[in-house]
């Protein structure tokens, strides 16, 4: 079967909803033989962060040698970007192969009734992909929560992390934060070890409970004295991140053996990203490599700092045009909407945006959050099913006194967008990693993409996801 067969046919054989439950994900993978037995992984949840951290994490195994397999959702552009090897998203022939043998195991499902979510299809298919290709770790991101997440049924999991915990999905996980954290906790194995970059004290003393319980090691990274990694200092840089880390353990080797340290304790990594909230999200994914090594994966100091500069996230804070400067970014609820806009706090500026959100979001949350530094939106409808319209986001605005005028399309309101900021200005694309692929392709109808050798993540996803 051709590639544009089987995917034609794994969309007809599974339904986008949201379903938490692992029955369906284990009959699959019982179909196949385990193959999520046969790949060790990371799997990470948390409200936001866990692209962030799974893009690093794949980075630094790629460059110490490893062949890394990452799963993360949803996609921008292609589908195939969910699962990526060494960086490079699944070939078609790779996919086609992989799908073909689930095909007969989702036709189980749906014929009796029971059929799988599009996301336990796709986990499913990592995990086979995972298996065909000989991949030496995964790197798993949770779609929901963690307790009856799919990816929660894999077979082999050596290091569980959870980011952060925010209001989020609060008809699944519960409408307050310890709710959400037990879901999220609820990744954690016994024996395996859970890091968490979390910083509120009461939902670290319910992690710490929950260690206790189920007995897994617990450590933090964070900018407490007697977290495992420390944030000691950072700065911004034109290129992304500048980050001196202290790490409380002196076993984070700084070359390629485990006899030599870091000196005084203490770690400098560069990442080429932009956003105060992707310091928390590096300091974890040291934490991250550090136990890792302690579990025998040789990864040096050398790998790191290279594999840190070379991470590719696009739709993250990331600037695609100069004048004015043009931001795309996937801030999809409150807490990552408040992170990224911190950063025009900082900077004393405002932002001409351009706003699509998802119905199911908490859109006044996040537009209360979007008018503290937007001087002026433009709304539209996501390219999603469950998109809210233009007209109605408007509304939202300017019940928080922006000045908000609905759109046809993503070509119309970034023109106005750039119009009113001038080139001294800054547009602002956000609400949703739905929008990233239309106004990336917008922006090149406009002539207004930048892809300069200065940007070179221009080709490939702020926030916290």
């Amino acid at each position: 079967m051709t590639y544009a067969r089987v995917r034609a046919a794994f969309h007809q054989l599974t339904i986008r909803a949201v379903r938490p439950g692992l029955i369906r994900t284990r009959k699959l993978l019982t179909y196949l033989g385990q193959p999520d037995a046969t790949c060790p992984a990371v799997q990470i949840t948390g409200t936001n962060g866990k692209g962030s951290v799974a893009a690093l994490l794949s980075a630094v195994l790629t460059q110490a040698g490893y062949r890394v397999g990452c799963f993360t959702s949803p996609h921008l552009q292609d589908e195939r970007e969910r699962i990526t090897l060494n960086g490079k998203k699944v070939p078609k022939r790779t996919f086609a192969a992989a799908g073909k043998r689930l095909l007969p195991g989702l036709k189980v499902l749906q014929q009796a009734g029971t059929p799988a979510t599009t996301f336990e299809a796709w986990t499913v298919l990592a995990a086979e992909i995972f298996r065909q290709e000989g991949i030496d770790l995964a790197v798993i991101e949770v779609g929901m929560g963690g307790r009856l997440d799919a990816t929660s049924v894999w077979k082999r999991v050596i290091l569980s992390i959870l980011t952060n915990v925010g209001l989020e999905h609060t008809r699944e996980l519960g409408n307050t934060l310890s709710a959400i954290c037990r879901e999220k906790i609820a990744i954690a194995r016994k024996g395996v070890p859970l890091l968490s970059a979390e910083a509120r004290p009461g939902l670290r003393g319910l992690m710490r409970c929950q260690a206790r319980r189920k007995i897994f090691p617990l450590e933090f990274a964070g900018r407490n004295s007697s977290d495992a990694v420390k944030v000691k200092i950072w700065k911004r840089t034109p290129k992304g991140l500048q980050i001196d880390l202290i790490l409380k353990q002196r076993d984070l080797t700084c070359n390629s053996t485990h006899k030599v340290y870091c000196g005084e304790n203490s770690f400098k990594i560069h990442i080429p990203w932009h956003g105060e909230f992707q310091v928390l999200n590096a300091a974890l994914a040291v934490l991250a490599i550090k136990k890792l090594q302690q579990a025998g994966y040789e990864i040096s100091g050398k790998d790191i700092r290279q594999g840190f500069k070379s991470a590719h996230w696009p739709g993250r804070m990331e600037m695609v045009g100069r004048k004015p400067k043009i931001y795309l970014d996937g801030a999809h609820n409150p807490a990552a909407v408040h992170a990224l806009i911190q950063e025009w706090h900082l900077r004393s500026r405002k932002v001409y945006l351009v706003a699509g959100i998802v119905k199911e979001k908490d859109v006044s949350g996040m537009c209360r959050e979007f008018a503290q530094a937007a001087k002026a939106a433009w709304t539209v409808a996501s390219p999603d099913p469950r998109a809210l319209p233009a007209k109605e986001l408007a509304k939202h605005f300017q019940a928080f006194g922006v000045k908000a005028e609905p759109q046809r399309s993503f070509q119309s309101a970034l023109k106005k967008a750039v119009r009113a900021a001038g080139p001294r200005g800054t547009v602002l694309v956000a609400g949703s990693l739905y929008n990233i692929a239309p106004a990336r392709r917008a922006l090149g109808r406009l002539k207004l993409l930048n892809t300069s050798p200065q940007n070179p993540r221009l080709s490939g996803r702020s926030n916290l996801t």
